[in-house]
Order: structure tokens, then C-alpha cells, then sequence
């Protein structure tokens, strides 16, 4: 159980966690990123299926998250002032990812996780006048924000934005051409992850296409993401609540 704190310790620990996630998120941006860019009817990778849907996620070799849903809510409603420039070494990453999408005009799409709203404008405008797009964030600061972004880019029209979780997500079924996920599954503890994954399955369409751009793991003794992990495991707060995570296997079970 976490302990509230007085007031201005909250803010100075706050203002500590921001001023050291901008230190050390670029020694993990750049180089320790996956992409899985998967269809429902078109396999990018050789699956081997199970029968039903049930994955021991805890076999995956996750660390577990410490943080509580509140703690992190909390957390990135104080990163949003400040988010784009903590998390500018990402962009390489999102450029390829925006590629693999593949985003059409006309497409029907859902940003799960959306944060400032930067790669949620970018598919607003690939769909056109014809398409949409559709985000959802549990920050309520990152909801306001990305809200005027949009108002600003005169795309109200075409954005529609929820406050909301990723394991309950209120859209239709079979809705979404493309399900698009950036850095949010490193902030899912472990056996939540499924939960997640199946709600992005259940609302994409057949033959949809999924994007999602995740924290990987290091194999060598001396990787960085291997310093990474070692600060996560004592101070997870220092690195926005991100861990390295493993979806591969995950993914193949779940019979995408």
C-alpha cells in the first residue's frame, strides 16, 4: 500500500522523477525497441498456435509492475507538460512503426495509449476525410492535452478521444483497421497483458493489421537495457514505470 505524501514533497518528488527519466530514457530509446506488425488473416512471423486463449504470461520472463494503476495515472498526468521532449528519442521508432502500419485514407483506426497525441495526429491525417481516428488514454492530463492538439490541427471532426482502460475499451467489435500501441504494454503488470491483448483482437477487424512498438530486452551481459532493468527493479518511478517486456509469445497465443 502506497503512503500518500505531504504536498510539496509530492511535487519535489515528482520534479526528481522528471528530471531523471530525461537522463536515462535516451540510453534506452534509441536501441531497444520492437516492432510486431501482425494481421489477423496474414501472418508476419511462423506461428505455432495453441487451442484457446489463455497465456501463463508469468513464463515470459516479465518483470512484474510494482506501480499501481493510480501511481501511474498520477505519474504521466505530471509527465504531460513535458512528455514530448522526455520521450524525443523515440521518434525513430515511431517513424518505422507509422510505416509498417501502413495507414490508408479511409481506414477506421484506434491509438490505445496515445499520450501528447503526436502519433495520433500523424494517423488522423493518413485517414483522410473519409477515415477516422480514435485514441484512448487513462491520463486525464494527456486526454486534455492531446484534445487541444487536435483543436489546433482543426481535426475535432476526425479524432475522437476517450478517457479510459485498455482492458475495458468501449468500442464495437471487428471496428478497427488498425490497433496501434506504442510504449504502453511496458506499464501492463504481467498477467494483465492477455487481458489487453485481447481487447485489442476483439476490436480489430478481420484481416486488420496491429502495431506494437515495445521496450525489448537485451541478450548480452553488458547490454544497457540490462543497467535499465537493474534501476527499474528498485526506483520504477525514475523510469515513467516502463520495464523491458517480451511479446512475441504472447502475441503467437493469443491466435492473431
Amino acid at each position: 500500500m502506497e503512503m500518500p505524501l505531504p504536498r510539496g514533497l509530492k511535487q519535489t518528488v515528482c520534479g526528481l522523477e522528471i528530471l531523471l527519466f530525461s537522463v536515462l530514457s535516451p540510453y534506452v530509446s534509441i536501441s531497444f525497441v520492437t516492432l510486431f506488425c501482425l494481421s489477423r488473416n496474414v501472418f508476419l512471423f511462423d506461428f505455432h498456435f495453441n487451442n484457446n486463449n489463455e497465456v501463463n504470461m508469468s513464463n515470459l520472463g516479465n518483470r512484474r509492475v510494482t506501480l499501481s494503476s493510480r501511481r501511474i495515472r498520477g505519474l504521466y498526468d505530471h509527465l504531460s507538460p513535458v512528455y514530448d521532449h522526455l520521450t524525443r528519442f523515440e521518434s525513430g521508432a515511431e517513424k518505422r512503426a507509422l510505416k509498417i502500419a501502413s495507414v490508408k485514407s479511409g481506414c477506421i483506426v484506434l491509438e490505445v495509449g496515445f499520450g501528447t497525441g503526436r502519433i495520433l495526429l500523424e494517423l488522423a491525417k493518413r485517414t483522410g476525410n473519409q477515415g477516422k481516428a480514435y485514441g484512448i488514454d487513462v491520463s486525464t492530463k494527456m486526454v486534455e492535452k492531446t484534445r487541444r492538439i487536435i483543436k489546433k490541427h482543426k481535426l475535432s471532426e476526425r479524432v475522437g478521444l476517450s478517457l479510459g482502460d485498455a482492458r475495458n475499451l468501449p468500442y464495437r467489435n471487428e471496428m478497427f483497421d488498425l490497433v496501434f500501441n506504442s510504449h504502453m504494454l511496458d506499464l501492463i503488470d504481467t498477467p494483465l497483458i492477455s487481458d489487453v491483448l485481447l481487447e485489442f483482437k476483439r476490436v480489430l477487424k478481420l484481416g486488420g493489421r496491429m502495431v506494437l512498438v515495445n521496450l525489448s530486452k537485451g541478450n548480452a551481459w553488458n547490454s544497457r537495457i540490462k543497467a535499465y532493468e537493474w534501476v527499474y527493479g528498485r526506483w520504477p518511478s525514475l523510469l515513467g514505470g516502463c520495464r523491458p517486456i517480451l511479446m512475441k509469445s504472447a502475441v503467437e497465443n493469443l491466435r492473431f
